[in-house]
């Protein structure tokens, strides 16, 4: 237990040193909503503020999560730090996720807050409240299927040699299979399946019906919370596999 604290504690320490020391990096963080809400926005335009905004903090945090994650796996790799994070008293995994954490609860709370300003110009205080506190709701909930996810395509990362970019195919793809640039139900068959396995799909189906008083948030929540145990499950197998591999190998980098 300890060693898990202290790796929440790491990457708690290095968010806020991140962010203190390079206002750029906080100026374009808090400017990341809007550009996002501006595409959901401009994808379909027959929703409200609150459902733009509920659905660009989902958007982002899935996003965020899985490229920060599996980014530093290859940033790792490619800076020659690999070896030293495979030799911590933490499995890579661990590493990987748990200073993460940190990083994804500080950089949700301050998305929130950039947006906040439109909604308390909109919507008197009490809803705008609510709506702010429902996104916190959703995102916090939506970080245990994301870290399992983040995972998997993190070990995928690590288990090809080929360094090409292939994660920037990530947010298209996710963006296509969540339905965000597409209506799912118009695609074939098997992109609906792999569609159900993703798990900004059910983050922005629940977004979309808590704030249209729709039935099924809830089960969209209950999915997103089952995908969890799988994609953790399924994470943490190929992690291992990986790290093995990789010392058998005799090389992490």
């Amino acid at each position: 237990m300890r060693k898990e604290l202290n790796l929440l504690k790491a990457g708690a320490y290095y968010e806020v040193k991140l962010l203190k020391n390079n206002p750029g990096v906080l100026a374009l963080l808090v400017l990341r909503p809007y550009v996002a809400l501006l595409l959901t926005y401009s994808l379909d335009r027959s929703g409200t503020l609150s459902s733009y905004f509920l659905q660009s903090l989902s958007l982002l945090a899935s996003i965020d999560a899985v490229w920060d994650i599996a980014g530093l796996a290859l940033l790792a790799r490619w800076t020659g730090s690999l070896p030293y994070l495979s030799l911590t008293p933490s499995s890579l995994s661990s590493v990987l996720v748990l200073t993460y954490v940190p990083r994804y609860v500080i950089e949700s709370l301050l998305k929130a807050l950039a947006l906040s300003p439109l909604l308390f110009l909109e919507l008197a205080a009490p809803e705008a409240l609510k709506i702010v506190l429902l996104s916190l709701f959703l995102v916090t909930l939506g970080l245990l299927p994301l870290l399992g996810f983040s995972m998997l395509v993190a070990s995928a990362t690590l288990a090809v040699k080929e360094d090409a970019l292939w994660l920037e195919w990530v947010t298209p793809v996710l963006l296509l299979l969540a339905g965000v640039l597409y209506p799912v139900s118009l695609l074939p068959g098997w992109v609906r399946a792999l569609s159900s396995a993703i798990p900004l799909t059910h983050l922005m189906e629940a977004s979309a019906a808590l704030l249209s008083g729709r039935e099924g948030w809830a089960a969209s929540l209950a999915a997103a919370l089952a995908l969890s145990a799988v994609h953790n499950a399924a994470g943490g197998l190929l992690s291992t596999r990986v790290e093995r591999r990789l010392f058998k190998q005799g090389g992490l980098t």
